[in-house]
Formats: structure tokens, sequence, C-alpha cells
């Protein structure tokens, strides 16, 4: 909820976001590197945007940097010290693209004592026609739970979820008299929970199964086993949004018709396999996925880019401030994500945090250079931060290059070549008059190889020497 309140406590617009938000477009949003770069007048960021354009006029991004910044603790202590985020995407050929990525949250000294013993072992692999998943948790003292969960598609929008479950509880965390109270009245609560599922899905996911098929009682813990079958239609859940979310987000989550509960379902996936564990050494709990998507990558990112977009903006889910920035460039605009990899580091060292990041193989194709180079002088305005450079380079191709064209009312730059432009990404100025131009490359004359032509001007002269020597002898 912290990274939440700093996002609202600065007043985020969408001219300000507008470096990071060619990220979060492939991301789906990310908001600790938000909360990073758009309060610059508190840290210090060093790095750059490098924009590489090619003969066609397309670009491909690359960001790399990093964020320091200092926020009163309080005396607190925050519950993790690190958390690391990679991802790629490959796209194997035209019918199917991989994406996979590791996540890595290091536990920090406000973290319970607890799970300095956990034992985490979460397994999951899923298909179009459903998913089988593990899970092995056991914190010493406290609790063991060993599950297994399967869940199928069936017809008419159905699904159904089949849980196993086996759960040991220590009586120092969860009195005996309760459990065995708990156990006595497990009828009555079965009823309940059926109830309150049934209402909170308006009817679409319901119980069929819900059993206790054992419970022991021993000295220092209880272990209890149940058995669980739900069927229905999971795409409208079980949860109420608002519940969990913050009111801001409920309208966002609303504006994507369709896409989780088309993901989820496996509109669109092929295969996928989840391993979640923990490293006791490194106090550090890792999470490895590999997702298989049917398709071009590109082509299902954008479609749903669009209509999310779209719905945002009926539905009044965009301010003004965000609306230009929407209209004229997202919408727009195509992505290429299919080559994409990222990279986000961040680290908390008592009231210091710094955030390390990196964006590597972003295609745009928006509908004039014009209209990216505007976003990226608008959001220079506010981000103000020297020691982050924006690069503008052409990229040649088959002996035609890329021409960059600096007018005199744009911002000076820190260095200019005809093909290679960079300026420090603090006020830049009339950004949208600088021009592309597609040049051929002219064949220049070759320099002369000093190699070749000392032993060849050296064979001339002995020849031309034996020559004259031959002629003098006849005379």
């Amino acid at each position: 909820m912290e990274i939440w309140s700093n996002l609202s406590k600065h007043k985020v617009t969408g001219r300000s976001v507008v470096v990071i938000l060619i990220i979060w477009a492939a991301l789906l949003a990310t908001p600790v590197l938000g909360a990073s770069i758009i309060s610059p007048q508190e840290q210090d960021m060093e790095g750059g945007i490098i924009l590489r354009v090619y003969t066609d006029e397309s670009f491909e991004v690359e960001i790399a940097g990093s964020s320091h910044w200092t926020m009163e603790s309080w005396g607190m202590d925050y519950p993790f010290s690190g958390i690391s985020l990679n991802t790629a995407n490959t796209q194997t050929g035209g019918d199917a693209c991989e994406i996979s990525g590791s996540l890595t949250v290091t536990l920090g000294p406000g973290a319970p004592e607890e799970l300095a013993d956990l034992e985490l072992d979460v397994s999951s692999h899923w298909e179009p026609s459903g998913s089988e998943s593990t899970i092995l948790v056991d914190v010493p003292g406290v609790v063991a739970v060993d599950a297994s969960v399967v869940y199928e598609t069936l017809v008419d929008s159905e699904s159904a979820l089949d849980l196993d479950l086996t759960a040991t509880i220590w009586y120092t965390s969860y009195p005996k008299m309760l459990i065995e109270q708990s156990v006595l009245m497990f009828p009555m609560f079965k009823a309940e929970i059926e109830a309150q599922v049934e209402e909170g899905s308006e009817g679409n996911v319901r119980i069929e199964e819900l059993e206790l098929l054992s419970s022991e009682m021993g000295e220092q813990s209880a272990t209890l086993s149940l058995t669980a079958r739900i069927v229905g239609d999971f795409s409208h859940g079980i949860i109420d949004p608002s519940a969990v979310l913050p009111r801001s987000y409920i309208g966002m989550l609303q504006a994507a018709p369709g896409f989780y509960s088309e993901w989820l379902s496996g509109t669109g996936l092929r295969s996928g396999d989840l391993q979640i564990s923990f490293d006791k050494e490194e106090m550090a709990l890792e999470t490895e996925f590999e997702v298989v998507v049917e398709g071009d990558l590109d082509e299902q990112f954008n479609e749903w880019k669009d209509a999310f977009l779209a719905d945002a903006l009926e539905e009044g889910y965009v301010d003004e401030d965000e609306e230009e920035l929407v209209v004229e460039f997202l919408l727009p605009t195509e992505f290429s994500v299919a080559d994409l990899s990222t990279a986000f580091d961040y680290i908390v060292e008592g009231d210091t945090q710094e955030l390390q990041f990196s964006v590597e193989g972003l295609g745009l194709e928006p509908p004039t250079p014009q209209v990216l180079l505007k976003m990226l002088g608008d959001a220079s305005w506010e981000v103000e931060q020297s020691a982050f450079t924006l690069t503008i380079e052409g990229v040649p191709d088959e002996g035609v290059y890329v021409e960059i064209v600096v007018p005199d009312e744009t911002s000076e730059p820190i260095s200019e070549e005809a093909g290679r432009v960079v300026w420090a990404f603090d006020d830049i100025e009339n950004l949208e008059m600088v021009t592309f131009g597609a040049k051929v490359q002219e064949e220049e004359s070759q320099p002369i190889n000093m190699q070749t032509l000392i032993p060849v001007v050296g064979a001339a002269v002995v020849v031309v020497a034996a020559a004259a020597f031959m002629l003098m002898r006849k005379k």
C-alpha cells in the first residue's frame, strides 16, 4: 500500500510518466518503476533512453539506468530488502511465443522470524484443458499445508476445481480447544461457506462437495484432511475487487473486457509452468515461470491494448491529462513485444532505496516520429534529470543511412553527429522539430593500404632497376 500512497502523494500525470509508459504498456504497469521515476525532485536518476530509428521510421527502444532516493522509515523495518523481476519474450515461430521470467523477493529485518525456517514448494502446470498444482508450505511450530489442486474446463463456460488438502496446525498458533470446536461445528460452517460462495458469485459458482475426511488431535498439534469440488464460471470470480483494491483501480480492472478470463481460461495459451520455492540461505522467495502463447504475440498484445484503452476512454477511466497521451500516441502506435526483455531490481537499505532497471527489444511504430518525440519532450519538462540522457541514433540498412537533423529551435544536444544525437533529459524544448531523412551512402574512395603498397612498389623498383641495367649493358 505504501507504493500506491507514494504515487498519489506526488500527483502523477499522464505527461510526467510518458517516458516509462512505453514500458508499462509492455508490462501492464510496473508501480515500483513509476514510484521511482516520477518524483525527480527527491531523488537522483542516471542512465538513459536510446531511441533507434530505422529507415522506415519505426523505432526500437532501450532503457537502462538506476534511481536513488531517501525515504523516512519512521523507525520501522521493511519486510523485504530487495525485489528482482526479470522477463524475456521469444517468438519461437510464426505460431507461438515463449514468455519466461523470474521474481525474487529477499526478506528484510521486518519479516516475521518464523519465516527463517520456511519450507515452500509450489509447482503448477497448465494447458487449455486445465491445470495441475501441488502445494507444500511448512512453517515449523505454526502450520503445515500439503495440497493438490486440479482444474479442468467443462462445457458452457464452466470449470471444475478439485482440492485435496492436509493441514497440521500447532496449538501454539491456534488453541486445541478452538480446533476441536471447529471440527464439531464443521457441518454448520460447510453450509455457511456454500451459501456465501453462491451469493458472492451471484450463482455462477457453487460448491458441489466439501468434506472433512479426518481429524487427529495430537499432543502438540492437530492434523486435518479435507476434500472439495467447486464448479462454475470462474471468470466472474467469487471475490469483490473493491475489497482488496484501491477505488481508483477498480475502474481500470473493469476496463479490460474479457482479458483476464480469456487468458486465464487458456484461449491463447498453449502451456505454462510455475515454480515457487524458498531459499533459506539467501532468505529469498523465488518464483520462476514459463508460458507458451499461441499465435503472434505482437498482434495479440496490440489487439488487447486497443480494446483496453478504447474501453477506458469510453467509460471515463482516463483523466484529461492522460487523454491526449492515449488518443495521439498509445492508441495509434503499434508495439512490438515479441523480443522484449526487462530487468528490475529494487533494493532497500535503511532509509535508502534504489531501483535499477533495463528494457530491451521494445519496438514502436508511431503514426509519425514527431508524435513520439513530442511526448518525450513533454515528459522531459517534468522529469528534469540531467544525469539521465536521451539518445537518438539512426540504423543504416543496405547502403541507406538515417540522417538526424536538429534545428536551432531545439535544445542544444550534449553531442551531435550525422547519425547520433544525445541530450540531457532535462527540459528538451521543441524535440518534435527534429527530423529524419534516409540518405544513400556515398561510396568513398578506398584509402591506400600501405602494407600492400610497400612490397608492390619495392618489386616495381627492382624490375625497373633490372631493366635499366640490361639496357645499359646493351649500349
